[in-house]
């Protein structure tokens, strides 16, 4: 205690006092944890596991005053859902103390306590007496916090009207990736992973179309956690395929983010919130995932928690890259596959030129049907020395894209057929239905899911008289020979479809 500055005249008596003032004040998590034995012993010892994770977490931050902890803390914790009245108070000071630019060592906050709360104030010493020789590194206190912190016991109880009043979750990629959610992207080595993953970036690093969908433009992060060799090469392609330069909104972090660590996880925010992106890409599981065991339900749970929390604090959708074993079938534990939006599989013929991407899950969403893609050689350079690939929709993988109805794959061929470039007004259309056997409800319930997957779009839909025509989408729904000329005006480019 030599080295602590004096904090009050009750706080000298204090050191003077030494170890019997200790055993005066009693350790904090003693005196709560005594209250605990009139529990079951689960919970008790839940309890206790809290607690002194609670104050071996206090502990680090007053020893060494070290901002990053606090803030790693508070991300985990807020103050005050702490068990322990007197580390909650504690921790409101730090929290503070830490919010103002202060220093957040217990001398700072000795006379602030010593004003406002007696009871806390004489508690700190506990934390500011030598550490035990067991205590828990740091890491450990805060998995310790994360595992255990109490849950909300509040219920809301909501009407259906309520729920219904809900806007519609809003697609990153129509169709295939939800704007606030989180994915998986899977396959077996040498099936082109991280050329599918860099696909989806930069459509909605540039806002081109991903293939026939459209995107929401915005930043993407991508961890190219198996490194960057190649990734140049790889974007160049698709930019000369797309026609553009490199996007100025597609950032790359060339090593693993071990977002499963609290600590790097909140550095790791603070660093990609400085572009607000939209997708952030973790290239792969294993590379941002070491040390944890893939088959552990328990390990996969705590990085789904911090995927989770990675998704929640940046408002961005996170996709995870991971392997298959050498069979093809999913490898680990399962608790990442139940917990994500969407989960995409991709499957290749060994040697073969042609990948299947297949929807294996779409929550709260109708699956689309398999998408296939081809490869394709792309030069570099004027030579062909330097090349690399990208992979172009097949006409066939486009056109069983979305699953219509008989009923709506006839309104959409009436209107395409019927009518052709010029367009029919709502009434000339439904006439026209009508007249080869469409129902009127049927055609009104068809008319908006087609507008809705943009395969159909009038100019003012709300106003008479106004004509709907159709997509270059929709062209490529209801002809497969037209599909499969214009595949590179429409579906490569897709500036339209945005």
């Amino acid at each position: 205690m030599s080295s602590m500055t004096p904090l009050s005249g009750a706080a000298q008596d204090a050191n003077g006092a030494g170890q019997a003032q200790r055993n005066a004040t009693a350790p904090l998590f003693r005196k709560v944890t005594d209250k605990a034995h009139h529990n079951n012993s689960t919970h008790n010892a839940r309890v206790i596991d809290q607690l002194e994770a609670e104050h071996g977490a206090l502990r680090h931050v007053l020893s060494d005053g070290d901002t990053e902890k606090m803030a790693a803390l508070k991300i985990e914790l807020e103050p005050e859902k702490f068990h322990d009245p007197n580390a909650r108070t504690i921790a409101n000071v730090l929290w503070q103390q830490y919010e103002a630019g202060a220093k957040i060592d217990s001398i700072s906050i000795g006379p602030i306590l010593e004003k406002q709360d007696k009871q806390a104030f004489d508690a700190l010493f506990d934390f500011i007496l030598p550490t035990p020789e067991d205590e828990p590194e740091w890491k450990d206190c805060l998995h310790t916090v994360i595992s255990t912190k109490p849950q909300k016991r509040r219920f809301t109880l909501r009407s259906l009207q309520e729920l219904a009043a809900r806007p519609p979750r809003e697609h990153l990629i129509e169709g295939a990736l939800y704007a606030d959610g989180t994915s998986l992207l899977t396959a077996k080595q040498a099936t082109f992973k991280t050329f599918f993953a860099l696909d989806m970036g930069l459509c909605i690093a540039t806002g081109k179309a991903w293939h026939g969908r459209s995107v929401k433009q915005g930043a993407v992060v991508y961890v190219a956690g198996e490194g960057a060799a190649g990734i140049v090469s790889r974007v160049r392609a698709w930019c000369v395929e797309h026609d553009c330069d490199f996007p100025a909104d597609f950032h790359i972090i060339d090593e693993p983010a071990q977002i499963a660590d609290p600590s790097l996880l909140l550095q790791f925010i603070e660093t990609v919130s400085a572009v607000s992106p939209r997708l952030i890409v973790l290239d792969t599981l294993a590379r941002c995932a070491v040390g944890l065991d893939e088959n552990s339900a328990k390990d996969m749970g705590a990085f789904v928690e911090a995927v989770r929390l990675l998704a929640e604090r940046t408002k961005a959708h996170v996709m995870t890259v991971h392997h298959n074993n050498k069979s093809g079938e999913y490898r680990g534990s399962t608790a990442l596959v139940a917990a994500v939006d969407s989960w995409i599989s991709l499957e290749r013929p060994e040697h073969g030129d042609y990948v299947t991407m297949r929807f294996e899950k779409v929550k709260d969403d109708e699956a689309p049907t398999p998408l296939v893609f081809e490869k394709h050689s792309v030069m570099l350079d004027n030579y062909g020395r330097d090349t690399s690939l990208i992979f172009r929709s097949t006409s066939q993988g486009i056109s069983t894209g979305w699953r219509l109805s008989s009923a709506e794959e006839k309104v959409l061929a009436e209107i395409a057929h019927t009518f052709g470039d010029g367009g029919a007004t709502v009434a000339e259309w439904k006439r026209s239905c009508m007249a080869v056997g469409v129902a009127e409800r049927t055609f009104q319930l068809a008319k908006n899911h087609l507008a809705k997957l943009k395969m159909v779009e009038c100019p003012e839909p709300g106003k008479r008289g106004k004509k709907w025509s159709v997509t270059p989408k929709g062209e490529i729904m209801t002809d497969g020979e037209e599909a499969e000329e214009s595949e590179g005006a429409t579906v490569q480019n897709g500036a339209e479809m945005v």
